[in-house]
């Protein structure tokens, strides 16, 4: 055990409990709006709560698998698992699918408004980032 952490970059932790905390919040925002918790959605205009009614299954299945594959991938950093890049795969696919549909495909990116476009650009780096660094740590055998 002690030779597997001392063969462990230190950044692997860091990034790896970034991007848990970071993966956590959309993974828990998907939950909460296909719930319709009341005190999660109580603050949305009645526009917003209508275009996620109105989102069709398989772009929905694009948001789950861009913040789900995102905290699995997360998870699986941590543990050191070279499946960590393909669930971060998996995460960069929903997060391309999710703003294809938002800014392509529907009335998303006026109801969203710069900070929506903002916060989709951030998202779309760090996914791209998570996936590029997965692999490589997979490339160096620090992931099996």
């Amino acid at each position: 055990m002690s030779d597997m952490l001392n063969k462990t970059p230190w950044h692997l932790w860091l990034v790896g409990l970034l991007a848990l905390i970071w993966n956590a919040y959309p993974a828990y925002d998907f939950v909460m709006t296909m719930m319709h918790g009341a005190n999660y959605m109580g603050n949305l205009p009645p526009e917003q709560i209508a275009y996620f009614d109105a989102t069709p299954n398989w772009a929905k299945a694009f948001w789950a698998a861009g913040g789900w594959g995102g905290a699995i991938g997360a998870l699986l950093l941590l543990l050191r698992s070279k499946w960590a890049h393909y669930a971060f795969i998996v995460s960069l696919i929903g997060v391309a699918g999710s703003v294809a549909y938002t800014y392509g495909m529907s009335e998303g990116g006026r109801i969203s408004g710069t900070n929506g476009m903002i916060l989709w650009a951030v998202i779309s780096v760090v996914a791209v980032f998570l996936a590029l660094y997965s692999r490589a740590l997979v490339r160096k055998g620090v992931l099996r």
